[in-house]
């Protein structure tokens, strides 16, 4: 699996017909894959002000955040990852670290990069030493 990504984002709103017809349309012509839905579980990091999360809502042209994500249950050894995610004029660069459940226990978000040797984990260690963010906000969510 690829911790590397670059792709184009663009989100729209829609009304909850608009949804409905939307997902009724593409279920024509789309299949789920092997993974079919699963719970996805999002930790969001930021500074006391709010300074990352105020940023992002300005829509800049550059923004960055942290987040720890797990797909499905941590506890029952669900894939993690703490991903950079950039967006750039429209373009988003997300880059991930893969750290089991486990590795976390007892430790902060910092020691658990420490113990990866790689240019991501290094990214994330800087990002970490330039911004002084913690664990904020935690979302999670069916997929």
């Amino acid at each position: 699996m690829s911790n590397v990504f670059k792709r184009n984002e663009v989100k729209y709103l829609l009304t909850k017909e608009q949804r409905l017809n939307l997902e009724n349309s593409l279920k024509r012509h789309m299949r789920p894959d092997e993974y079919g839905e699963y719970f996805v579980q999002n930790l969001y990091f930021d500074n006391d002000s709010w300074d990352v999360i105020r940023a992002s809502l300005d829509k800049p042209f550059y923004k960055e955040k942290l987040r720890l994500r797990c797909y499905g249950l941590a506890a029952r050894g669900a894939g993690c990852f703490l991903e950079l995610k950039k967006k750039c004029g429209g373009v988003v660069y997300k880059r991930r670290a893969d750290i089991p459940a486990e590795r976390f226990a007892g430790r902060s978000v910092r020691e658990a990069i420490s113990r990866i040797d790689s240019q991501i984990a290094r990214e994330l260690s800087f990002y970490l030493q330039s911004n002084p963010v913690t664990e904020r906000i935690y979302i999670g969510y069916n997929r």
